[in-house]
Formats: C-alpha cells, structure tokens, sequence
C-alpha cells in the first residue's frame, strides 16, 4: 500500500542572468563601424569629361566624391553617439597639344561629432531603421593649383596652395537595412553648414551609401517583471491537474512598439516525461501580462516517498519579425 507523499518544489529566483542571456533580444546593436562613399559638390559645378581629338584638348571635372568612416555607440535606447571623419575631393584637369595643363584639387575633411536617434525602431519589427541626427565639428579644407606651360617662348610651372579650417554643423537622416544582426547597408543624406571664405563657402547637401559591421548588446523587445509562485506543494494524487493549474506565473513586459507574441515551455528535471508549452499569447506595445507555466508529470512523481528539491526549468520564446528564445534555469 502506497502512503500519501508529496514533493516540496523550491523556486529561488536567484542567478537569473538577463543582462547576459537577454542579448539575443531586439535588432540593432549597440555598437558598430562603418564606410560611406560619399557625394558632395563642393567645387559647385558639374562633373563632366571631355575629349576634343581633333584640337588636341581634353578636361576631366570631379564635383565631390571620397570616403567618410564613422563608428557610433548607443547612449539610451534609440538614441546613439556618432563619431565620423571622411575627405570629399573635386578634381579638374585641363591639358592642351602645346602641352599646357592645369591641375586644380579642392579637398574638405570634416571631422565630426553628433548624436543619431533611430525613428521607428520600436514601431517596426522589419530590417528598415529610419533614422534623423545632427552634429558639429571643425571642417578643414585644402586647394591646391598647379599649372604647367611648355611653348616655344618660356617654360614654367604655377603652384598654389590654400588651407583653413572652420567649424560648422550638420543635420540630416538616413537608413539602415539591417542584412544580418551585423550587417547592415546604409543610405544616408546631410545638409552641411561651412562657409570658409575666402576659399569658398561649402555649404551643401552630402549623400553618402555605405556598409557597417555591429557588435555588443541588442536592443531589448521585453522584460522579465516577476516570477510568481502560485503552488509551493505538488502532491501526486493530483498531478495530471498541473497540465492545466499554472505552478508559477512569469509576468513579460513588452518594451517594443509593435505586437509580440510570448511563449513559455517548461519541465521539472527527472519528473516531466515532456515539456510543456503555455502557447503563444499576443502582447500590445507596452503591455504586460502574467504567462501561466504549467507542467507534465510523468511515473516518476508517483514513485516518489519523500520530499525532494526538484528545478523548474523554463524556456522563453518571443516572436516579432524573427524568434528569440531566453532559458531560464530557476532552482
């Protein structure tokens, strides 16, 4: 004859490591370098080639074109640091048959600090983060002229050279499409505010396409409030009925702007024959709600005559535009 019995279940919330294990939560990282080529007409005129075979005379006009690096590091949430320096240069050549040529080189190199706040990232849950920033720094510009004259009268080079440097400010926004959590392409647009008379006032709209590689901690989608133990004793008579009654419940928040869905499965190690999922439940933006953890129990429990500190371990899965999954190991 089988005695009552019953197992004494102790849930110590105690070595729960979100910090660690929420990192496969959310979409842009928190960290990441990146390359721009960028478009900026400095020279204000038009890039155009031109070839005249038959008089012997060719020019080649660049208006603006160079690379621009930048890193950026997030400050809060959606807002980033960005950090950048690039060189934009216009090239014009002129070269004649009487072997006259002139080479003219405009350079500007700003190097720039701003802040980048990211739109809509907790309103779309896709690959496409719109973002707007601004930012201020010193801009430093280069001219350098260099004419050649080779005719049958004298022979003699020209050089000038020119440089300043002023400070100036930026604003604009861009794109990012996020190809892999990191990977993303780039597409981004700024109007620059620089005059630097005498040279020349370089105010203008610089478009820029690019790649960046991203590292560190993601965004978060949720939050974990509490872990709520609704019975302390499982006794076996009863033990079909925790496939219904909730043992525990796990209250999720979601911090996103858009709808997730939130699924928890768990198991009693060496008591579960399987595990038990409490099935996906819709949260709205900024909705919480308590998901009920439910269990299987299989022989062992009814083989059991003493009382036993046993684990509950439980696996968190929230879906958005992809599936994240958190294992909590709860003692």
């Amino acid at each position: 004859m089988k005695y009552p019995v019953y197992i004494f279940i102790s849930i110590i919330i105690a070595g729960l490591l979100f910090d660690e294990q929420v990192e496969a939560q959310g979409i842009v990282r928190a960290q990441g370098v990146g390359l721009r080529v960028s478009f900026w007409n400095i020279s204000g005129r038009r890039s155009t080639i031109n070839v005249d075979t038959q008089n012997g005379m060719s020019s080649v006009d660049l208006s603006g074109i160079g690379p621009t690096f930048y890193y950026f590091s997030r400050a809060y949430r959606d807002l980033f640091l960005e950090t950048s320096l690039g060189i934009v240069s216009s090239i014009r050549t002129d070269h004649s048959s009487s072997v006259n040529s002139s080479v003219q080189i405009e350079s500007i190199v700003p190097f720039l600090v701003g802040l980048r706040y990211d739109l809509l990232s907790t309103r779309l849950s896709g690959a496409l983060h719109p973002y707007i920033g601004a930012g201020v720094g010193p801009y430093s510009a280069f001219n350098l002229a260099t004419t050649v004259t080779a005719d049958g009268s004298a022979n003699g080079v020209q050089e000038k050279i020119e440089s300043t440097m002023e400070y100036g400010w930026y604003a604009g926004g861009g794109v990012n499409f996020t190809l892999a959590n990191w990977f993303a392409l780039n597409a981004d647009i700024k109007y620059h505010s620089v005059n630097m008379q005498p040279i020349r006032n370089y105010s203008g709209v610089e478009l820029g396409l690019g790649f960046s590689f991203m590292w560190g901690k993601k965004r978060e989608l949720y939050e974990i409030k509490q872990i709520q133990v609704v019975v302390d004793d499982i006794y076996p008579a009863y033990h079909q009925i925790y496939t219904t009654f909730p043992i525990a419940l796990v209250s999720v928040k979601n911090l996103a702007g858009y709808p997730i869905e939130v699924n928890i499965r768990s198991v009693v190690k060496g008591y579960s024959p399987g595990a038990k999922d409490s099935g996906f439940i819709k949260l709205g933006s900024g909705e919480m709600q308590d998901i009920p953890v439910t269990v299987y129990f299989g022989r062992q429990m009814l083989e059991n005559y003493k009382s036993n500190t046993v684990i509950l371990d439980m696996e968190l899965e929230v879906r958005a535009a992809t599936t994240l999954r958190e294992r909590l190991n709860v003692p």
